[in-house]
C-alpha cells in the first residue's frame, strides 16, 4: 500500500522527458574522459568544483532538478564513491559550503537489500552559498 502511494505521489510530481540508454550515457562518459586527459596535457582542465551549480543560501523549495550528487548503498560503498569524487571538496571555501545530507533507509517495501542485516543509506551532496554572516 505504502509503495503504491509513494509511486503515485512521485509520478504526479516528476515527469520524465526522455530516458537515456546505457550506450548514450557511456558515450558522454568516454568523451569526458578523453577531454579530461587532453585538457590535463594542455593544462586547461575545468575543475570539477566549477561545474556544480551553487544554490543561494536563502534557497527554499525542492532541490530536485538542481546539480547534486546522490549515492545509495552501504556506508562502505558510499565512502568509496566519495573518494572517487574528492575533487568536489574544492568547492568548499570561504563563500561556498558543501551540504551533506545522509539518511538511513528502513528495510520497508521500497528498499529490499539482498542481505536483511545490511543497513542501506542515501547521501546527497550539494553546493550552497554561505550566508553573509557565516563568510569566513
Amino acid at each position: 500500500m505504502f509503495k503504491k502511494k509513494f509511486q503515485d505521489k512521485q509520478s504526479s510530481k516528476v515527469s520524465t522527458v526522455k530516458k537515456y540508454h546505457k550506450g548514450e550515457v557511456l558515450s558522454w562518459w568516454e568523451i569526458t574522459i578523453e577531454d579530461y586527459i587532453a585538457n590535463i596535457e594542455t593544462n586547461t582542465v575545468i575543475p570539477m568544483a566549477e561545474l556544480m551549480e551553487v544554490l543561494p543560501s536563502n534557497f527554499t523549495g525542492s532541490r530536485f532538478g538542481h546539480d547534486s550528487l546522490r549515492i545509495e548503498g552501504s556506508k562502505v560503498y558510499i565512502g568509496r564513491i566519495l573518494a572517487l569524487v574528492a575533487p568536489l571538496l574544492e568547492l568548499e571555501n570561504n563563500r561556498v559550503r558543501l551540504e551533506l545530507s545522509m539518511y538511513e533507509l528502513n528495510n520497508g517495501e521500497i528498499v529490499k537489500p539482498l542481505n536483511d542485516n545490511k543497513k542501506h543509506y542515501v547521501l546527497y551532496v550539494r553546493a550552497i552559498d554561505r550566508k553573509p554572516e557565516h563568510i569566513i
